[in-house]
């Protein structure tokens, strides 16, 4: 990996090659080979953030940062310190998105693609997983338009009882935002035309249970027959495509006596306040599990919400949670595709019993 100085990942090192000074370039005979971390490296590609690079370890479930931009050595942290479990089994490839943000994807031997999300002036190090109806067995990034790399998933699927495969995609953020546009699926196809109510040209998705956007709303869940589909009322313009749901929850909550964190206690989540922005009516649902599960307010200053109703800015009053007293309480959030859905922020409050 060239950065400021060449890196070489070894088996049982990483080690910098250098020249006798640093203007001077490498030769067979003006170099020098210094060792600076022994983790191991892993037959992985590495990847590159400006002078920085992350590699995965000898494990293969492990990776660490290495800074070789001082002038007279390199810095090795653990990136997974915090979550080392999150790349089992193990990791077979890697790839960098730097555009709209900085995202590490490892790919994982199971089809499961794990994210991280990076700034290194922000200090902000965020992994998350990346799952889908089947498996992603390979991923490559190339440079975008409208400020957004192109992020590509070669994914594995079970479609109508056979295997298949398919280059697929992602959306930019600023096509998942609801409106018109809102291309927040899996495997899905644009329509756009005539107005009507079938849509065809979905035999990749034969047999298979699809969501609607249209009309800048969720128009329900449709079977594919035929490669085609009837939806419920006509469109100019549609996204079709598999129905997936993200969740966030939230470690052990606790409350503060006198300053000191109890978490032993049993506790209760009473309220939550929420900051959302471009979030469809329907498109969170809160509590603190799968089990006790409500969705946001039906009234906005007095007007009842309506299907397709899209939260440009959300910032109200507390809203009560559907939770009972455990010593183990959780904060649970999930958003259902097609349906837009942007947290900013979540806040509970605790009671102690």
């Amino acid at each position: 990996m060239p950065t400021r100085q060449l890196i070489v990942g070894a088996q049982g090192a990483e080690i910098i090659a250098r020249s006798n000074s640093l203007d001077e370039p490498l030769t067979p005979s003006n170099f020098n080979l210094k060792e600076y971390s022994t983790n191991g490296s892993a037959p992985v590609d590495p990847m590159k953030v400006d002078r920085l690079a992350f590699f995965v370890d000898r494990s293969t479930q492990r990776v660490f940062q290495i800074d070789a931009s001082a002038d007279m050595g390199a810095e090795t942290n653990e990136l997974t310190v915090l979550a080392p479990e999150i790349c089992y089994p193990n990791i077979v490839r890697t790839a960098v998105q730097r555009r709209p943000e900085t995202r590490l994807y490892m790919l994982r031997c199971d089809g499961i693609v794990v994210v991280c999300t990076f700034d290194r002036a922000e200090e902000v190090k965020a992994f998350w997983t990346l799952e889908t109806q089947g498996l992603v067995e390979d991923i490559a990034v190339v440079p975008g338009d409208c400020g957004e790399d192109s992020v590509y998933f070669m994914v594995a699927r079970t479609v109508n009882g056979s295997l298949v495969r398919y280059l697929e995609k992602s959306a930019k953020m600023i096509e998942a935002r609801g409106g018109a546009t809102c291309k927040i699926a899996d495997s899905f196809k644009a329509y756009s035309g005539a107005s009507t109510t079938t849509i065809t040209g979905l035999s990749h998705l034969e047999a298979e249970s699809v969501v609607v956007w249209g009309n800048s709303k969720d128009l329900g869940t449709y079977t594919v027959s035929s490669g085609s589909i009837t939806v419920s009322e006509a469109v100019i313009e549609a996204y079709v495509g598999l129905s997936y749901s993200g969740t966030f929850i939230r470690n052990k909550l606790g409350f503060s006596t006198f300053g000191v964190p109890a978490l032993g206690p049993n506790t209760r989540v009473s309220d939550l306040s929420l900051i959302l922005v471009d979030t469809d009516a329907n498109g969170l649902e809160y509590g603190t599990d799968v089990d006790h599960l409500d969705s946001l307010p039906t009234v906005d200053e007095g007007t009842t919400t309506t299907a397709g109703y899209l939260w440009d800015y959300y910032d109200y009053p507390p809203v009560p949670v559907n939770g009972s007293v455990s010593n183990n309480t959780r904060l649970y959030l999930k958003a259902t595709a097609p349906r837009p859905c942007t947290v900013l922020a979540a806040n509970a409050k605790v009671e102690g019993f």
